[in-house]
């Protein structure tokens, strides 16, 4: 009832996130199970690699992409799941490659670079408030389900027929993305700049708001 109440752009929001949560697992432990068996001595050492490389290039991209995040959020939210769609193909395709890592870890930090920097503007922007809170409860209470059961969907469809198949079942989720982004027409297309100064009297101004701050740290 919760979902039915709500506007079909916060809808969208919820079902690509919940849809994103959904390979989180394949892009972490199984990713890195999947390159210690590709290794010869089957070292974590791949894997190692692709994050350091992987989080390295978010945190250049996260600085350089601001204004691009700021002018076209849409744009750059909806790049991100072409970036998981190549991502997924290199897995699929490309895995015996030795460069295989490395273009993996670019995509995947495109893709999530892209992704959360628009996805917090328009939770932001495009929920309305007095579906606010049915907005983050009902999209929590999906996301941790998808936590639960994604991994044991994954686990058994890996241990069947191997992780290049298994990607598969994940370029179907990321092409879903794409789609379902292609529906969210959100109602501002540009972002304000930031008061640093006004953010930080809101957060003197408000005890709550520190305690959040707290317990987030």
């Amino acid at each position: 009832s919760s979902l039915k109440n709500m506007r079909r752009s916060e809808r969208i929001l919820i079902a690509v996130d919940v849809l994103l949560q959904s390979k989180s697992s394949f892009m972490s432990v199984f990713l890195m199970a999947f390159m210690m068996k590709a290794s010869l001595s089957d070292s974590p050492q791949d894997f190692v690699v692709y994050c350091i490389v992987r989080y390295a290039i978010m945190g250049v991209l996260s600085v350089l992409l601001i204004p691009f995040f700021k002018k076209h959020p849409l744009v750059a939210w909806r790049s991100s799941m072409v970036f998981s769609i190549l991502e997924i193909l290199t897995i699929i395709l490309f895995n015996s490659w030795q460069g295989f890592i490395y273009v993996t870890a670019i995509f995947s930090a495109l893709e999530s670079t892209l992704y959360w920097r628009p996805k917090i503007i328009f939770d932001t922007q495009e929920v309305s408030d007095e579906n606010r809170v049915s907005f983050k409860s009902t999209g929590q209470i999906l996301l941790e389900i998808a936590k639960i059961i994604m991994p044991i969907i994954l686990g058994f469809t890996i241990d069947a027929s191997g992780y290049q198949n298994a990607a598969i079942f994940i370029l179907v989720i990321s092409i879903t993305q794409l789609i379902l982004s292609l529906f969210f027409h959100p109602r501002r297309q540009t972002v304000k700049n930031h008061d640093i100064k006004g953010s930080l009297k809101q957060l003197f101004a408000h005890e709550s708001l520190q305690r959040l701050l707290w317990l987030q740290l």
